[in-house]
């Protein structure tokens, strides 16, 4: 965890939020002595397939493959969907 001091340098702003995006770290903003805030970094973005990935081992293949077949049949409905905005 990061510490940074607003007094001192408070122009470090963009400089810090470029920062906190690239390292992911959580940093603490301290005023005159004492904790004032905290900025947390949202949680990254991931895709489908990483997310799935991790249940491996974890579900069996039964299981996996009805996920799988939901999947399927749910992107074939959504396919044939129109969007109600064109003419």
């Amino acid at each position: 965890m990061k510490i940074l001091n607003v007094t001192k340098d408070s122009g470090a702003l963009d400089r810090l939020l470029d920062e906190i995006e690239r390292d992911r770290e959580e940093v603490v903003l301290i005023r005159n002595h004492r904790e004032v805030a905290r900025l947390i970094p949202e949680p990254g973005e991931e895709d489908a397939h990483s997310v799935f990935a991790d249940l491996e081992g974890i579900i069996g293949d039964d299981t996996g493959e009805a996920i799988l077949r939901g999947i399927e049949s749910l992107d074939a409905d959504l396919s044939e969907l129109k969007n109600p905005w064109d003419s």
